[in-house]
């Protein structure tokens, strides 16, 4: 789904239709409609279970749906395998021909062209995803970051009209993760591809996607830019989904969500420090207040706070989204 304040991109390249699918009688996609621009990345987040990875199956055409369509380009592609969509899709496994080397496995989806042809889109390929020189490893002399980036290559080989990515980094450890999807991110611009990128880690969705939708229950509840849903979310579970957020009552009903960044705390008072976490350059506190609720703040550097300082929360309410 994409937003009137979002860049043009140029034309739809994925467009989901009210699409619906069960499994035992329970919706798992409920009526889901989203788009997605030519080179645009859209990034679907929501908790476990809520229906993502069977709403990219069902784009990609190996679940079946029972209501609306799935457009490519334009196309209706509802009753079009699997092989004939143009979509690629990465998984969290890599899935790569253990018994072939890295470039057999890049010229695996271009096997129609030319010897010349497919050993040039294969150098191509792995120049963009920074494997140049990798051509005659097997799978088991990469490592997992690297498995994952000939994975990329070999979808993007064939130039597929868009690509799916399952939880691509939801395997590897937090460091590996954290610099490959920024190449990640690099590689899909670079190539121009319209991405839909599945996951349930929030800073990895508004970090990678120029569209965030975030998904509960099978359905999805708001889709915009990242500084949208975070800063403007609809309700209070996009509002807790995204970030710690304290709710508080705004003049004339509803509530005003509260991030931990506009909440200060000074010295003294009824509130007391509960817990702390050291992120580096900032430090979270939850603080229990004297009515037993409890916030989050965040304060620059370690902070001169420590567990069961006595303190008061004051809340910046300039900036503040208002929801019902």
């Amino acid at each position: 789904m994409t937003d009137q304040n979002a860049p043009d991109t140029g034309g739809c390249a994925l467009s989901v239709e009210g699409v619906s699918v069960s499994f035992g009688g329970r919706r798992v996609v409920d009526n889901v409609a989203l788009s997605v621009r030519d080179g645009e990345v859209l990034t679907l987040v929501g908790p476990s279970g809520c229906g993502k990875s069977t709403l990219t199956r069902l784009i990609a055409g190996l679940t079946a749906h029972e209501a609306g369509r799935v457009l490519l380009g334009g196309r209706d592609v509802s009753g079009v395998p699997v092989e004939e969509r143009r979509i690629g899709v990465v998984f969290q496994e890599p899935a790569l021909f253990g018994h072939l080397r890295v470039a057999d496995n890049v010229g695996f989806g271009v096997r129609g062209l030319s010897r010349t042809e497919r050993a040039a889109r294969v150098a191509e390929m792995l120049d963009v995803v920074g494997l140049a020189g990798f051509e005659r490893r097997h799978p088991h002399e990469l490592s997992g970051g690297e498995q994952q980036r000939v994975a990329l290559a070999r979808t993007l080989a064939p130039r597929p009209g868009v690509i799916l990515l399952d939880e691509p980094f939801a395997n590897l450890d937090e460091v590996l993760r954290e610099g490959l999807r920024r190449e990640v991110a690099g590689i899909l611009r670079a190539s121009g591809t319209a991405a839909v990128l599945v996951t349930h880690d929030r800073s990895e969705a508004l970090s990678l996607g120029d569209t965030v939708a975030v998904m509960r229950e099978g359905r999805i509840v708001q889709c915009g830019t990242p500084a949208q849903v975070y800063g403007e979310p609809v309700d209070r579970f996009v509002a807790s989904f995204m970030d710690d957020a304290a709710f508080v009552p705004a003049p004339g009903g509803g509530h005003l969500v509260a991030r931990p960044h506009h909440i200060g705390l000074q010295h003294g008072g009824a509130d007391r420090i509960e817990r702390t976490e050291f992120l580096g350059a900032r430090t979270r506190h939850a603080v229990r207040r004297a009515d037993g609720s409890v916030v989050v703040a965040e304060v620059d550097g370690p902070g001169s706070f420590r567990i069961g300082d006595h303190c008061t929360v004051s809340v910046d309410a300039s900036h503040l989204h208002r929801i019902d």
